[in-house]
């Protein structure tokens, strides 16, 4: 998880790490209250990979792990121990964040995380960021979009860049460009389940090629619609635009991944998420090639 990742969990759940703890009159016994809240918030810090000391003796409380009430009764050892571990955490994961927010500041609203595709050499990472520049410049640098590009630093010990495209009108031309590729891949999932039909049906070799001819049709067609709702009325900017979407492609292809900043307005976060069938896709992929591996290797 990145840097820019964790500051934001940080940020979002230590509030909630807090408990109130009080006696019960004529018993021993201790209530407990917000433990349903305190529990949310020690879950979405897991996939951090720090404090797990404290998380994991926190969710090995089965008294309070389990119950799915708000409030709840345990014996006093138990409150104390939890409060103490709870408390604990909290303080650590506060230091943590002042730290980290001195370290790498607030996130700029028009700024954009860019990962880069795993495997790379050092020259195959410089051409990708050359790349990325170019595509960024060619359809941002822009009168109608006021952009500008500058790099707002990598994220430590990731392969993750902060870019920052200077404008809403860039930030959001840039989550189309980006929904434009996701929406031509989703087409061709479907382009694809088509042609397997086409696969399995017994038909002449003439009418199969020109079935998959059709559908070769229909996804360029639907590509072109999909990009002339990008273009304008400048000539050459729709050409540096279309150069730009193909490049682009060929990034996100690679592996290269797009992220907006957490304090983007929803409606561009919700367009660089892509759809659920091409997750679904990318995931059988993956299968296949780990099952492929393992194949490999066994004959070997």
């Amino acid at each position: 998880m990145r840097l820019r990742d964790i500051q934001q969990v940080l940020t979002d759940t230590i509030d909630a790490l807090q408990i109130t703890v009080n006696g019960i009159s004529g018993s021993q016994d201790v209530e407990i209250q917000d433990t349903r809240q305190a529990l949310e918030a020690i879950e979405a810090l897991k996939p951090t990979a720090i404090f797990q000391g404290e998380i994991t003796n926190l969710l090995s409380v089965s008294l309070i792990v389990n119950n799915v009430r708000d409030t709840i009764v345990v014996p006093p050892s138990v409150g104390s121990n939890f409060f103490n571990t709870l408390t604990s955490l909290r303080g650590r994961a506060s230091a943590f964040l002042e730290v980290l927010n001195e370290f790498i500041g607030e996130q700029d609203s028009h700024s954009i995380g860019v990962k880069l595709p795993p495997g790379l050499d050092l020259k195959q990472a410089a051409d990708t960021i050359r790349d990325l520049d170019t595509l960024l410049q060619q359809t941002l640098l822009d009168p109608a979009t006021n952009g500008t590009i500058t790099l707002k630093g990598f994220d430590r010990g990731s392969e993750w860049l902060e870019i920052g495209l200077g404008s809403v009108a860039a930030l959001t031309f840039f989550s189309q460009m980006v929904q434009f590729y996701f929406r031509v891949k989703e087409k061709g999932v479907e382009i694809e389940g088509k042609r397997e039909v086409v696969r399995t049906i017994r038909l002449k070799n003439n009418v199969r090629e020109g079935l998959n001819e059709a559908l070769k049709q229909e996804l360029e067609t639907y590509q072109d619609q999909e990009r002339n709702k990008l273009l304008g009325d400048n000539n050459e900017q729709n050409e540096r635009i279309k150069l730009s979407l193909d490049l682009l492609k060929t990034l996100m292809d690679k592996g290269l991944q797009i992220q907006p900043s957490f304090s983007a307005p929803e409606e561009i976060k919700l367009s660089f998420s892509p759809p659920e069938q091409i997750e679904q896709v990318k995931q059988i992929s993956s299968q296949q090639e780990e099952e492929e591996q393992t194949d490999q290797s066994s004959e070997e």
